[in-house]
């Protein structure tokens, strides 16, 4: 007697709008807690400067680029009455020869 082979169950239907579920894995603990999520669900934001210390710092370099410098180059090459000698003159008669 010949007994034909038993058919295979079927596999559930594919859906294909939506893959199946990944299998579920635990984590391991790594000894640190996990970043909360903002209130909006995604990750929590990096930390930015606040707008006020961002303009303090550009007017703080724009002073060093137009003031600090300028006055460095004229104390080291000795140009004060060269570039200011009426306005010394003026002040203190003699301060500067012409």
């Amino acid at each position: 007697v010949y007994a034909p082979p038993t058919p295979k169950p079927a596999a559930p239907p594919v859906n294909p709008i939506m893959p199946p579920p990944a299998p579920v894995q635990p984590q391991a603990y790594s000894g640190q807690v996990p970043q909360q999520p903002d209130q909006f669900g995604g990750k929590a934001a990096k930390k930015k400067l606040p707008t006020w210390a961002v303009v303090v710092i550009v007017a703080a370099v724009i002073l060093v680029v137009l003031c600090v410098i300028p006055f460095i180059i004229i104390d080291a090459t000795n140009q004060w009455c060269n570039l200011f000698g009426n306005i010394f003159n003026g002040l203190m008669p003699g301060a500067c020869p012409l």
